[in-house]
């Protein structure tokens, strides 16, 4: 295995063991806390889809110039595991580690299958999400919200403007 995919195959085997771990009706909230992100989430695909898709395909992905689905342009934020993990089928996940497992390299990103992206929902930030799962003790290095030096002085400047 690659060692860059250490981390995103680490966190999301976490992910899975701690959702296992948590009573139907605890998974269910969690899932109905981030439903309206997964709505936000479903109109940015649609809209993507019909505006964006055919030219994103032919225009930089075929030519190697994009930015979004190579390998150097995917980042995997540990709350994206978690959502992913919330919302995907054993299957999915299962498509996902096996893709971290045997990566070939090359120009694509890891996580890009023969149908397209294998995540369910992309990945983006959702910082609350991330919180919930240093409370209950797991941490990864996936977890630059809370662990990035730059993005902790970020939220410490916001904080100490809203107090001021």
């Amino acid at each position: 295995m690659r060692e860059y995919n250490r981390g995103p195959l680490e966190a999301l085997l976490m992910v899975q063991r701690y959702l296992e771990g948590l009573p139907a009706s605890e998974r269910e909230r969690l899932r109905a806390s981030v439903e309206p992100y997964l709505q936000f989430r479903s109109e940015v695909s649609r809209f993507q889809r019909e505006f964006l898709s055919e030219t994103c395909t032919q225009a930089c992905f075929n030519t190697r110039e994009s930015a979004c689905c190579n390998r150097d342009g995917t980042a995997t934020f540990f709350s994206d595991v978690g959502i992913n993990a919330l919302c995907s089928s054993e299957e999915d996940l299962n498509r996902i580690k096996s893709a971290l497992v045997h990566d070939p390299g090359g120009f694509k990103c890891v996580y890009w299958g023969q149908k397209g992206c294998l995540w369910r929902v992309k990945p983006i930030l959702f910082d609350d999400l991330e919180e919930l799962f240093l409370q209950a003790g797991l941490k990864t290095l996936l977890m630059y919200c809370h662990l990035s030096p730059g993005l902790r002085r970020v939220k410490a400047h916001r904080n100490n403007a809203s107090k001021g």
